[in-house]
């Protein structure tokens, strides 16, 4: 997603108009990197985020102003297949909006995988610090062109969960 914004509007003498248009991404990406650590078994892995700007206004990038009990209905949901125990999930978006650490909300994040034999197991895992950290590292925001690639290693049997590793930025170029 892009704005587009004109700047240097000019209508010169003979009423023709110049302008200079500045064209900017508006959309950001954050690549969830899932091992699965315990078997060989996972078919795909789906889930959710909440916490998304649901929409932003144009001009400025910033998100809508949601209550503290709208944010957490504010969800993304993404889905992939699972090869060698590894599977990446890329998520595009507008941002997160800051838990600070709790105080505002808190973010879930809902996993699910699907075994080869169809049966399902979910876990919900609370990632409200680690998001709380990458949006201060980065002064409130996601990165526009920097990717935040999160490992995630999930464990299925034994009662399913999923331990957030260090996040750090992926390849890239752009502006904060």
């Amino acid at each position: 997603v892009f704005a587009i914004t004109i700047t240097q509007l000019a209508v010169t003498t003979a009423g023709k108009v110049e302008h200079q248009p500045q064209v900017t991404l508006m959309s950001k990406k954050i690549n969830l990197l899932f091992t699965i650590s315990d078997t060989d078994d996972i078919e795909t892995i789906s889930g959710t985020i909440c916490g998304v700007y649901p929409a932003i206004l144009l001009a400025t990038g910033e998100p809508l102003e949601q209550t503290a009990l709208q944010i957490p209905e504010n969800q993304i949901s993404f889905s992939t297949l699972v090869t060698n125990r590894r599977a990446e999930a890329s998520i595009s978006l507008f941002g997160l909006y800051n838990p600070e650490n709790g105080n505002k909300y808190e973010n879930q994040l809902v996993l699910q995988v699907t075994k080869k034999n169809g049966e399902i197991k979910q876990t919900t895992t609370n990632i409200t610090n680690k998001v709380t950290e990458i949006l201060e590292e980065y002064n409130g925001t996601i990165p526009v062109e920097i990717p935040i690639n999160i490992p995630i290693e999930v464990k299925v049997e034994n009662g399913m969960e999923a331990t957030l590793k260090e996040w750090y930025p992926g390849q890239g170029e752009g502006h904060i």
